[in-house]
């Protein structure tokens, strides 16, 4: 990428921020809100601490199942590499993280970064798969169900369709991408990366470690949603249903996805206070909930991410200017090109 289009990128998600936020706190009540502060449930607060350590472990555990394939790397290497791709996301921005996180494992590892990579996506397929099969049942829930209206019923035909298909790439993807009606029509500039994926999503070749990633999969996003669930219980929310959390989850993780600055500043918030309000959570205390869950997170991934960074002897100015000369294109198809 280069500078022009890195400077309008990061413009861009700014701006996406700005709106975001502006839409997320033009109506803020400063006083009401300290006084919601104030009157925090602080122990329901330090039992968040451990959460995410587990979740962290989770995915960690899950990465080492898609390497394992390509190498047999411990978990402590694995959950600091994780933790550092989440700090650098929290800090910087374009998404960085994920070939920070990459750069990592490769680095201590002696590993290919492209391969690195490439499993990354992989895992981003696999949270995917785990938000919609997680989505499913909740939109037979009726107080989920009114919301969507007819959409539910479309929006679960498409899951499953993606379903299928993610099965079918799972077991067959090469194959896939030597159709040529699919070769033409993915650019060649980044064929090589979508390849990647494919060979990242076929890296599972027994049903057994295929299950075992989507289990994972699931088990972490479902701890997330529980997190979630207990993060209300600090501001004296304890009516709602143990699903309230999975759907504040979602939410979130669409909401997020969205170009942002760095640590998803205004789209987090948004998107929190929107899901709670969808619960008849008054104003005020949905904007508390998005500042405090989203503070404590970036504090502990940059808490965190510091010491391992450390720990590795790591400079994150190695990261930038690798990933400045990344390419997904390797030296044999350039000399093909």
């Amino acid at each position: 990428m280069n500078r022009k289009k890195l400077t309008l990128s990061i413009i861009i998600g700014v701006a996406i921020s700005v709106l975001f936020l502006f839409l997320a706190f033009r109506q803020a009540e400063m006083s009401e809100m300290i006084q919601i502060i104030t009157h925090t449930n602080i122990p329901y607060l330090l039992l968040l601490i451990p959460f995410p350590f587990i979740l962290i472990y989770l995915r960690a555990l899950r990465w080492q199942v898609i390497l394992r394939s390509i190498r047999r790397v411990s978990i402590p290497s694995l959950f600091s590499s994780t933790i550092i791709g989440f700090m650098v996301n929290h800090t910087l921005p374009l998404r960085i993280g994920e070939f920070a996180r990459a750069y990592s494992l490769a680095r201590k590892e002696q590993l290919s970064t492209v391969e690195c990579f490439g499993t990354i996506i992989t895992e981003r397929v696999y949270d995917l798969l785990a938000l919609f099969l997680m989505l499913i049942p909740l939109l037979f829930v009726p107080e989920v169900s009114q919301q969507f209206g007819e959409v539910g019923t479309y929006l679960v035909l498409a899951l499953l369709l993606f379903f299928l298909f993610f099965l079918y790439l799972s077991r067959y993807g090469s194959r896939f991408l030597e159709y040529r009606i699919v070769s033409a029509l993915i650019p060649r500039k980044i064929f090589p990366l979508v390849a990647s994926l494919v060979r990242g999503l076929q890296s599972l070749q027994s049903w057994r470690d295929l299950l075992i990633v989507i289990a994972i999969s699931i088990i972490s996003w479902m701890g997330a949603g529980f997190l979630y669930y207990v993060g209300l219980a600090a501001f004296h929310i304890t009516h709602l249903p143990v699903w309230s959390g999975f759907v504040i989850l979602i939410f979130i993780a669409f909401g997020v996805a969205l170009p942002s600055a760095p640590g998803y500043i205004g789209t987090y918030h948004y998107f929190a206070i929107l899901a709670l309000e969808l619960f008849g959570i008054d104003r005020d205390t949905a904007q508390v909930y998005s500042i405090v869950t989203h503070g404590l997170q970036t504090i502990f991934f940059i808490g965190v991410g510091l010491i391992c960074l450390f720990y590795e002897g790591m400079k994150i100015s190695e990261a930038i200017a690798r990933s400045r000369e990344f390419s997904p294109i390797t030296p044999e198809e350039k000399l093909l090109s």
